[in-house]
């Protein structure tokens, strides 16, 4: 939420600020190459940087999001309260979709991977929500905030004025989504271990039906080790536990076992049929 609001403020009023260079064509186009090129890559780099590190630090996608966030502070306060130079303001314009605007990437990723999948779409529709709503609230106080400041609503914009109102508006939910960023790197830790402890776990308990242990005299084999000594593979495994291969159809799935399983049925005598 805090972010949307961040974002929502350089969306509607940083043309206000910017309109005091009275270069309005040249900001049009530069805006647009900010937004396309910048926010593209760092959405881009986000997801990357998120998926390839995840496996070593489940904290990864919200640590990922507290910088994005962080570094919003800085970049916005040298865009918004230096207003002398035009291309000054406007790489850091630049360099605030490119650094700060990939944290919807990681922060959608978490929620769909601990969510239920009966309630992801759900989940997804309520963050939206969330935050579509802090972004209008945010328009909304913003342009009061900015009216209240002139004496007369035809003045025109003090540019000392709106660039405060601009850091201030842009700097404080940064930080407040950091913080907010970092709680939920905690918790989707704890939540990533649980998942995969269970999983391991659940693995463990369908293999055993599967795999003849073998016992020596002298040592004692883990369940993991002895999953492993016995399991065969037609082809190098995805999982230490179990491998799935697929025959017959690219839809049935056929889990290779060293024993097969053998069911014998009752015999069952038929009764001789009597003529009347």
């Amino acid at each position: 939420m805090m972010r949307f609001w961040q974002g929502y403020t350089i969306s509607y009023f940083a043309v206000k600020y910017f309109a005091i260079y009275k270069k309005q064509d040249l900001y049009s186009i530069m805006n647009a190459v900010s937004v396309l090129f910048g926010g593209f890559s760092s959405n881009l780099i986000a997801g990357y940087i998120s998926d390839k590190y995840e496996p070593v630090n489940y904290k990864t996608k919200g640590y990922v999001a507290m910088v994005m966030s962080i570094l919003g502070v800085p970049v916005c306060a040298a865009c918004f309260l230096v207003h002398n130079n035009f291309w000054f303001s406007m790489t850091f314009l630049f360099l605030e979709y490119l650094l700060c605007e990939g944290w919807m990437s990681p922060s959608v990723s978490m929620i769909q991977q601990v969510v239920d999948v009966r309630y992801k779409g759900v989940a997804i529709g309520v963050f939206l929500f969330a935050t579509t709503l802090a972004g209008t609230l945010a328009a909304t106080v913003i342009g009061e905030v900015v009216t209240a400041t002139k004496d007369d609503p035809n003045d025109p914009d003090d540019p000392a004025t709106i660039g405060v109102i601009m850091a201030i508006s842009t700097g404080v939910p940064c930080i407040f989504a950091t913080i907010f960023f970092y709680i939920a790197a905690q918790r989707y830790e704890e939540i990533r271990i649980e998942q995969e402890a269970k999983k391991e776990d659940a693995i463990v308990k369908a293999s055993v039906y599967d795999v003849e242990f073998k016992s020596r005299a002298g040592s004692s084999t883990s369940i993991y080790g002895a999953l492993k000594e016995n399991l065969t593979f037609k082809k190098p495994p995805t999982h230490p536990y179990y491998s799935q291969t697929r025959e017959k159809s690219n839809t049935e799935m056929v889990f290779k076992r060293k024993r097969p399983i053998t069911t014998t049925l009752p015999q069952v005598e038929e009764e001789p049929i009597h003529e009347s």
